[in-house]
């Protein structure tokens, strides 16, 4: 009779990588999704503040978006550490 006991070792480990890549896809998405809606309400926050988009609102539009680069900057440095953390 054959030996399966390596074959379901290998597809269990395929499954946790699978399982991991995954929910590691999941969290970029969501990452990049919420950084995305942060950016537009800054960006409208900043703008609305100014209806002219006079040069202080466009300042304030790109301090407003700076901050939330610095923001994502920090995030993904966050999230490729975990990465790494959990092949």
């Amino acid at each position: 009779m054959a030996d399966f006991s390596k074959l379901d070792a290998s597809t269990a480990g395929l499954v946790q990588d699978v399982t991991s890549a995954v929910g590691t896809m999941n969290s970029a998405v969501e990452f990049i999704n919420g950084l995305a809606a942060r950016i537009t309400a800054a960006v409208t926050v900043a703008l609305e503040a100014d209806n002219a988009a006079d040069q202080t609102s466009i300042n304030a539009a790109v301090a407003a978006i700076e901050a939330e680069r610095a923001k994502a900057v920090a995030a993904a440095s966050q999230l490729a550490a975990a990465i790494t953390a959990n092949p």
